[in-house]
């Protein structure tokens, strides 16, 4: 059953202390007294060799030049295990100015701005998955920018995490995190999603709000309130018993208080994308995409709707096809943005439709033809 609302902390106790405040490579150590029969690494894809991916970072040493942040990741189809480095190399003459290991663990890092005010970037590092091989489990940390020091870490067991930071809404000077736990509820024995903000300084909890039965995912998708600040869509995923399809929940947070600004239940798998002004209110708006797998068949329909309000501007049904849509100029002179919609046939008939984007209305429509931003 989909999660409504949030429930009470003490609903998500059975998947273990999410937020354990302390937690040492010796406590890991202690975790080979116990076994583990789910292979957790085997569900992602191994293939030998190493993924090596470099970020421009602002100047980490001081010498008035961008440095890289730096992420290898290396795969074992042996033991399908994944280990990661996090390094820092100056961008001046490509010396390692510091260097983190990860073994047996699937780690992203991501700049995150200055947390400790010593005027430097600091990282902000998600072990998505680690140490499968006993005990799983995964964290959130934070490194100084300019030595890789761990300033702190909040390891969470027999879960996954995916985090990434956001722009300070507490004037502190330090970014926030959004951070999203996955993890099995033992007592209902269904899955079950956290969402955290997080303090960047400290790591300090914020604000939460947890969906048993359900996965949910919290992600950035414009501004809908017309105060310049990036807010986002939270979207919950739940299976419908009766019918055997997902159902989903979508709504809209404020990032400057948190608070909800509405709430939109669809009896489908429901994607929802942002999508530029269309209405010249100064707001963005959404392109929801729902797909029914419901009784052996396909349909799919895309819904715009207000950012502000979740009202729906128009509705577009497709059948079959799969169709998506991006942002087009103003294609009627009336000053408002227009849609380019992409309708992918099952034959290979595949066409082009522009759109008005306010109402919906077809302008006209070609086939075979990609349109240039």
């Amino acid at each position: 059953m989909l999660a409504s609302g949030a429930a009470q902390d003490n609903t998500f106790a059975s998947l273990g202390d999410l937020w354990m405040e302390t937690m040492s490579d010796q406590t890991l150590m202690n975790f080979s007294d116990y076994t583990y029969e789910t292979d957790l690494h085997s569900q992602l894809p191994a293939a030998q060799g190493i993924i090596s991916l470099a970020f421009p970072i602002l100047d980490l040493n001081q010498d008035n030049a961008t440095d890289l942040l730096v992420l290898n990741i290396t795969s074992d189809p042996a033991t399908a295990a994944f280990s990661s480095e996090i390094s820092a190399m100056s961008g001046r003459n490509g010396s390692v100015l510091w260097a983190k290991d990860y073994p047996d663990s699937l780690a992203f890092a991501s700049p995150a701005g200055d947390l400790n005010g010593d005027g430097r970037t600091d990282i902000m590092v998600d072990v998505v998955l680690a140490g499968t091989k006993f005990i799983p489990y995964s964290s959130i940390a934070v490194l100084d920018g300019g030595n890789g020091t761990e300033i702190w870490s909040k390891p969470q067991i027999l879960a996954v995490t995916f985090a990434y930071p956001v722009k300070d809404t507490t004037g502190d000077n330090a970014s926030e995190f959004i951070v999203h736990v996955f993890g099995i509820d033992s007592l209902n024995n269904t899955v079950a999603t956290k969402i955290a903000l997080v303090s960047g300084a400290d790591g300090t909890e914020m604000d939460a709000r947890i969906f048993p039965g359900a996965v949910a995912i919290e992600y950035p998708a414009g501004n809908f309130t017309g105060d310049l600040l990036q807010d986002s869509i939270e979207a919950v995923y739940g299976l419908n018993e009766s019918s055997q399809d997902i159902t989903t929940t979508i709504a809209a947070i404020d990032s400057s208080n948190r608070s909800t600004l509405w709430n939109k239940t669809f009896s489908c798998l429901a994607l929802a994308a942002p999508a530029p002004d269309l209405t010249g209110d100064g707001k963005d708006e959404l392109a929801v995409y729902l797909m029914s797998f419901a009784n052996n068949s396909t349909s799919s329909e895309m819904e715009i709707i207000q950012g502000a309000d979740g009202r729906r501007l128009w509705q577009k049904s497709f059948g079959s096809s799969l169709a998506f849509a991006t942002a087009g100029p103003d294609l009627t002179g009336d000053g408002k943005k227009d849609l380019i919609v992409y309708r992918l046939g099952e034959s290979g008939d595949n066409e082009v439709q522009a759109v008005k984007g306010d109402d919906g209305k077809l302008l006209w429509s070609k086939t075979g033809m990609i349109i240039m931003p």
